[in-house]
């Protein structure tokens, strides 16, 4: 019988907007808070007090994980994983509710968290050890590990302020992934990095995975999450909306974003909470928004966004998936439109074209992400996904013929004497 490593009972977060901006509940705030309260009271008999309003990030929140679970928490922006995530790191302490943990934590929330820019890479990996609660002998084990999985062994004695972004999380990673801790909490930090770091870390997850440890890990990342994860959590509105099997949790998660309709578009319109994304379909060789097309039809996959606010470094991603989760083939708008010109509008209509005679009939999820740039890294900024499927029509004198494509093969015959 399997013990559990998290229990998280009744778990509730509330933020105050009074002051214009959404606020956690720092050690700081508790002290501010604590020093303006009598000032509060006194405005308030008086009569002289706005009513103040607060946003539940997370609302009644139970779940139990068990040990050596891999656990991917999925959800649209502001639905609740990095406070969940938070949490569970001890950064920030619930409104109601508690958590329970065996074993030890260590936790990977942001770039570079808890390490000091003017020490050198070699000080901040003992730093940054003891603040998860390793000893010095259990880091000199994993010194060399670490170093190499990391890459900057060159700048190790370098400060880390003047490391780049992509060599800050890397070195970053590297520690809380070779450390000795029983649950390994991870928040969306794999989208940083090249493609190969990418790849050698989620080698790592699994490697960690099976040797027994717990994870916790928050992407956006739906292909991250399928291979890596053995259980999910779909989070909506600060609520679980789902537990369980990774692709169940998926469906349920894509029909909330509108997988399943010939056309999403974002709850709101555009003065709603700020989301890139403002609606995606598929259109025919007509022009109309569709969800089933011919295999001898071109589809068209219309994206309309806003730019990022602050950077105009960012891609359009499509992939197409079938019904077994596997990638049959993404594309990004940068194969076209590999220099991006400084952003000026506020949105934007992007199209990709699907060329015909390319799918075998079947159901099919159109995933479209926005990623974002900096220095050498990108991270899954937005994501949304539709259905499609392909029928049978026009296919030919086979329907059945093998593979997970079916392109028109030019073939040519000549007679030979």
């Amino acid at each position: 019988m399997s013990r559990l490593a998290v229990k998280i009972e009744s778990l509730s977060k509330r933020y105050s907007l009074d002051r214009g901006l959404v606020q956690g509940q720092t050690f700081r705030d508790m002290i501010s808070d604590a020093l303006m309260q009598p000032l509060r009271r006194f405005r308030e008999i008086q009569g002289r007090s706005k009513r103040q309003e607060t946003l539940w990030a997370l609302r009644n929140v139970s779940l139990d994980i068990d040990d050596g679970e891999v656990v991917g928490l999925i959800g649209a922006n502001g639905s609740g994983k990095s406070t969940l995530l938070k949490i569970l790191s001890r950064v920030t302490a619930p409104t109601e509710g508690a958590v329970h943990f065996r074993g030890r934590v260590a936790s990977l929330l942001e770039v570079g968290t808890g390490f000091h820019p003017e020490l050198s890479g070699r000080e901040n990996i003992f730093v940054n050890g003891a603040v998860l609660g390793m000893s010095k002998s259990d880091i000199r084990k994993r010194f060399d590990e670490i170093v190499e999985f990391s890459g900057v062994e060159r700048f190790l004695d370098t400060p880390i302020k003047r490391y780049s972004t992509g060599m800050t999380v890397r070195l970053a990673f590297a520690v809380a992934a070779h450390l000795d801790s029983d649950i390994l909490l991870v928040d969306e930090v794999l989208a940083v990095g090249d493609a190969e770091f990418q790849r050698r870390c989620m080698n790592r997850l699994r490697a960690v995975g099976q040797e027994g440890r717990t994870i916790v890990f928050v992407s956006h990342d739906m292909n991250a999450v399928r291979s890596l994860c053995s259980k999910a959590v779909c989070l909506e509105k600060g609520r679980i909306e789902k537990y369980g099997d990774v692709q169940e949790v998926m469906t349920q998660y894509f029909s909330l974003r509108g997988k399943g309709q010939a056309r999403w578009k974002a709850n709101g319109g555009a003065s709603d909470d700020g989301g890139i994304l403002r609606s995606v379909w598929v259109e025919d060789a007509r022009g109309d928004a569709v969800d089933t097309i011919a295999h001898d039809e071109c589809a068209h996959v219309s994206i309309r966004f806003r730019s990022p606010p602050g950077n105009g470094d960012f891609a359009i991603v499509v992939r197409v998936i079938d019904a077994q989760s596997n990638v049959i083939f993404s594309s990004w708008d940068r194969d076209s439109m590999p220099i991006r010109e400084t952003v000026t509008k506020q949105e934007y209509e992007e199209m990709c074209k699907l060329p015909s005679n390319l799918l075998v009939p079947g159901r099919y999820s159109v995933t479209v992400q926005v990623r974002e740039f900096c220095h050498d890294h990108a991270r899954v900024l937005e994501e949304v996904s539709l259905e499609m499927n392909i029928t049978g029509k026009g296919y030919g004198i086979e329907k059945n013929r093998l593979g997970i494509i079916a392109p028109l093969i030019q073939w040519s015959i000549s007679s030979r004497h």
